[in-house]
C-alpha cells in the first residue's frame, strides 16, 4: 500500500518515512515551471509523480555538486529524471526531465 501523502500548505506534500519520521518533499520553482513545460508538451507529468519519485527513490545515482538523481517509468520508451537534494528533515527536488530508456544505464 503507498503512503498517505499529506499537504501542509507551506512546504507541498510529505511522506512518511520509517517508523515515525515524516520527510517534506519540496519542489522549486525550478521544478514546478519545468512539470508545467513538460505538461504543455504533451509529457505526462504531474506534482504527484515527482514527489513519488523522489520520495520512495529506487536506483539513486550521483549528481553535480552533492545533488542525487533518480528515476521512474514514464511511458514506454521514456524515464523520468528527478535531481533532488534530501538533508535530515527535507527532500527538495530541483528540476525533472524525461530521458530515453537506457540512456545513462
Amino acid at each position: 500500500m503507498p503512503p498517505v501523502i499529506k499537504y501542509d500548505g507551506r512546504y507541498g506534500p510529505t511522506l512518511p518515512r520509517g517508523p515515525r519520521a515524516i520527510k517534506k518533499v519540496r519542489l522549486t520553482e525550478h521544478a514546478r515551471y519545468k512539470i508545467k513545460l513538460l505538461a504543455g508538451l504533451g509529457v505526462p507529468v504531474d506534482e504527484e509523480a515527482v514527489i513519488k519519485t523522489a520520495s520512495a527513490p529506487g536506483d539513486v545515482e550521483a549528481g553535480y555538486g552533492g545533488k542525487r538523481v533518480t528515476e521512474a517509468p514514464l511511458d514506454e520508451g521514456r524515464v523520468l529524471r528527478v535531481v533532488f537534494i534530501e538533508d535530515a528533515d527535507a527532500v527538495t527536488v530541483i528540476t525533472v526531465y524525461p530521458a530515453r530508456r537506457g540512456r545513462y544505464d
